[in-house]
Formats: C-alpha cells, sequence, structure tokens
C-alpha cells in the first residue's frame, strides 16, 4: 500500500483522505461482521438458557430413556441387567447422533456439560452410579430417597444455579416399581466452548483482530502527524519570543512541508525587515546625533576659535600668557578636527543606504585629507556589508591608518577589502618604519582592533611588522549562512 501511495506522490490531504476513506470502510465491513458475530452469540446463549430449562432437559432425558423403557416394559431387559452393565446407561447418555436432539446440541456445544446420575432399581435399591469428580453434595442428592414420578420431575436446586435435577422412572407403565434414575446436569455458558464448536469460529475472530490493527495503524498515522504540529507549534513559539532563528524541519513532499516551508521564509523575510527596521532606526539616531553635534558642539567650538583668534589680535604682548593662548588653540584646533571626524562618521555609517564601498571610500578620502597622506583604497563596488560589520571594518582602517601615520611615518598606506564565497579580507598595508611585534606596546589601539576582529563570526587578526619594514594587517571573517 505505501508502494502504491509513494507511486502516485499525493498530497498531504489526498493521502489524509485516502487513509481515512479505507479505515473507515474496513471498519465499517468488519464492524458489521463482528455485530453479526455478537447477535449470534447472543443468539447461541438464549438458546442455551431455553436448553437448560428444567422442562427441556427432562424431555431430553426422556427422549433417552425411550429404548430402555422399551425394553424393561417389554421384559427384554431387567433391572438388574442395567446393574451388571451400567455401560448402557452410560452409552445413552454421551451419545450424540439421536435424531431432534437440538437441546442437547445446544448444551454440549455452549458449555462442558457434566452428568452425574445414580440407577434404582426395584424398591429404591441403588443398583449403579456414575458420580466420579462429583462432589459430596451431588452424591448426597443422588442418592437420597425419593418416590418416582410418573413422567418424571425436574427442577432447579438453589444451592446449584447452574444445574437442573431430574428425577425419572425406568417405566412409564409401572414408575413406582420398576426403579428410577436420579440425574443431575450441570452446564454453564461457556464463550471459548462456543468459539470452539462453531465451524466458522475463525472468521468470526478475524474482525476483532484486523479492528485492533487498523485502531493501531491510526493511532502511529495520528501520532505522526501530531508530532509534525508539535514541532510547527514549538517553533512558531520561538518566534513569538523572538527568536527568528529557529527553523522548521520536515522532510516530507505534501501541503503540511509545503507550508513549513512558507513559514520558514516568512521567519526570514521578518528577520531581514527587523534588521531593516534597526538599522534605519541606528541611521536616523546617528543622523540625529550628527545633526546635533553640528549645530550645538561644533558651532561652539568655532564661536570659542573667534574669541581666541580676537584675544591673540587685540593682545599681542601677552608674555608667558602667550604660549598658553597659541596651545590653546592648538588644542581647540584639534577638538575641531576630532569633531569633524566624529561627525561624518556617525552619517557614514549607513551602507545600506549608499553602499559598502562608497562610504568605505568617503572615510579614506576623509583621513587622506585630514593627514595629507595618499591612501590607495580598493574596495569591490557590489560588496554589501551589515551595519555591525561595517563599524567594525571602519573602525579598524581609522585605527591602522592612524597608528600607520603617527607611529610608523609611513608615506604611502594601501587598503584592500574582498569577499570570496562568504569570506571577507581586509588588509592594511604601510611603507612605515615599522616596530618590533616582541616588544610590549603601550597603546591600546592593536588590542583595540583584535576585540573588535574577535566580535565578528568567524574573525582573526594578525599584523606582520619588523623594524624598517613597515606593517601588514590582515582582519578576516565569514558571513553565516541563514538557511531560511
Amino acid at each position: 500500500m505505501k508502494k502504491f501511495i509513494a507511486s502516485y506522490r499525493p498530497a498531504f490531504t489526498k493521502r489524509f483522505w485516502f487513509k481515512l476513506t479505507l479505515v473507515y470502510t474496513v471498519v465499517s465491513i468488519f464492524g458489521i461482521k463482528s455485530l453479526m458475530s455478537v447477535f449470534d452469540i447472543i443468539i447461541h446463549y438464549r438458546h442455551f438458557n431455553e436448553a437448560m430449562q428444567p422442562a427441556a432437559v427432562l424431555a431430553t432425558v426422556s427422549e433417552r430413556m425411550k429404548p430402555i423403557r422399551r425394553l424393561i416394559e417389554s421384559g427384554a431387559l431387567a433391572t438388574q441387567d442395567i446393574a451388571d452393565a451400567p455401560e448402557i446407561i452410560d452409552d445413552l447418555m454421551v451419545r450424540e447422533n439421536l435424531v431432534d436432539n437440538s437441546v442437547a446440541d445446544h448444551i454440549r456445544e455452549s458449555s462442558d456439560a457434566t452428568a452425574s446420575y445414580v440407577v434404582f432399581g426395584e424398591h429404591d435399591r441403588l443398583i449403579a452410579q456414575r458420580t466420579k469428580n462429583a462432589d459430596e453434595r451431588i452424591v448426597t442428592l443422588l442418592t437420597a430417597h425419593r418416590a418416582a414420578v410418573a413422567g418424571g420431575e425436574a427442577f432447579v436446586l438453589e444451592h446449584l444455579p447452574d444445574s437442573v435435577y431430574i428425577n425419572i422412572p425406568l417405566s412409564s407403565r409401572e414408575p413406582t416399581s420398576k426403579g428410577r434414575i436420579a440425574l443431575l446436569v450441570t452446564a454453564k455458558f461457556s464463550l471459548a466452548k462456543q468459539f470452539n464448536s462453531d465451524d466458522d469460529w475463525f472468521s468470526a475472530l478475524i474482525p476483532f483482530v484486523i479492528t485492533l490493527c487498523i485502531v493501531l495503524s491510526g493511532y502511529l498515522a495520528s501520532k505522526n502527524l501530531v508530532r509534525r504540529l508539535r514541532h510547527i507549534t514549538s517553533v512558531s513559539s520561538a518566534w513569538r519570543e523572538g527568536d527568528l532563528d529557529r527553523r522548521i524541519i520536515d522532510n516530507d513532499t505534501d501541503e503540511l512541508s509545503e507550508h513549513s516551508q512558507h513559514l520558514n521564509s516568512m521567519a526570514g523575510q521578518l528577520k531581514e525587515l527587523l534588521g531593516l527596521k534597526q538599522e534605519a532606526a541606528i541611521q536616523d539616531e546617528r543622523t540625529r546625533m550628527a545633526r546635533e553635534l553640528h549645530d550645538t558642539v561644533k558651532q561652539n567650538l568655532f564661536a570659542l576659535a573667534l574669541q581666541l583668534a580676537a584675544i591673540n589680535a587685540k593682545a599681542p604682548d601677552l608674555g608667558e600668557a602667550k604660549h598658553n593662548l597659541l596651545e590653546a588653540r592648538h588644542i581647540l584646533k584639534q577638538a575641531q578636527e576630532q569633531l569633524v571626524g566624529v561627525i561624518s562618521e556617525l552619517r557614514l555609517i549607513g551602507p545600506k543606504h549608499e553602499g559598502t564601498a562608497v562610504n568605505l571610500l568617503t572615510l579614506c578620502e576623509t583621513i587622506e585629507r585630514k593627514f595629507n597622506v595618499p591612501i590607495h583604497c580598493v574596495v569591490s563596488q557590489d560588496l554589501m556589508l551589515p551595519d555591525s560589520q561595517f563599524f567594525v571594518v571602519s573602525r579598524v582602517i581609522q585605527e591602522g591608518i592612524t597608528n600607520a601615520i603617527r607611529h610608523g611615518n609611513a608615506k604611502l598606506i594601501h587598503i584592500r577589502l574582498v569577499e570570496s564565497e562568504l569570506r571577507f579580507e581586509l588588509l592594511i598595508k604601510d611603507d612605515g618604519i615599522g616596530f618590533d611585534p616582541t616588544l610590549p606596546t603601550t597603546g591600546t589601539g592593536i588590542l583595540s582592533m583584535r576585540e573588535r576582529a574577535a566580535s565578528l563570526p568567524i574573525g582573526t587578526f594578525s599584523i606582520d611588522t619588523a623594524v624598517g619594514q613597515g606593517t601588514t594587517i590582515v582582519m578576516t571573517w565569514e558571513e553565516p549562512f541563514n538557511d531560511i
């Protein structure tokens, strides 16, 4: 069946309804068969109860006793002959091929019936008995003196509800002089005996077995469906908590699997959208900060520079204060330059708007004008970095260039940023005087660059330098692959 389904590759809905229809059809067929078997058992039980009525049992025993009665009444068989050959009664009691004996058949087919009896001769003298495996109460009951009644008598004992007591004379003409038989028939309805006696018992049992297998198969099929739905619920709950990196794993080929793939795509797009909104918010905040710095701090510094210039012009002879004034103007100029650089960086951190290549080239040009040192910057035009990575790259470039100029006395700096199969490499090379990497450094520039590189995905940082040979900085990192 699985090969048949797989050959046509039904979708989830078709396969579900196919299984449902198959299950209901089979269950209906075998359910009807099971009900028929139950009704058959009920009918047998009713026939058994009718057969165990005292009158029915008495009629059956009387029918079995007819041959003996004829022989006794004709004189061909004496009571003593029964005493000498009790198997005559045994043969009649166990014979199963009597005609029109449906009552006995119902009792024999539906139970493990037992019969214990005692034969009395003339003057109620015990001449034969069959009480094997009978308890003391039954033996006492059967051997007790009781007058014979014409036609016989039958009744159910209160202390033996599954038994019928029969007291029947050996002769219908002379019921009190020819002797009698005291018989106790015990039978209890048994389902096992009913199935064993039924020629079609196996077919009656098959529906229950098949129904059980179908129910088990349905449970296993629903268990797989419930497991997949629970997995989807678990992942969607993680999305609701903000973990948009979780994905639904479903390798099936039905509609539910397709729906899961759509949900994965939606989660990826939602994560990208939230990232864009976050980047836009960051860019807006940086732009606002740059504008505020330009309109407040920068203007104040410019006003302060004018005031210092006015003091220097109006009071040319300041004595010792002249040196302090010049130093203050120098510090103010540095502060203005640094503020301009900060404002440029705040406006620069937005690669989604202008592109990574344009922003990095602009950064290099700004630093080149600031220090008046040639900087050759090579960046792929289609390169696009997230804000977080672009921020790290720009800071490392600034720190590397600053160190090369201030400490290495570099006259030419080369910068290259390339991408190859989701792997990025940043190279900063200068022609400065270099330094001995084995000696400890007093500044924190190199340590800061190492820490920034470590913050990148699988980031590495290395420095190749020696005294008089310039310095080469290499930083690499990889872009994590998002399986949407």
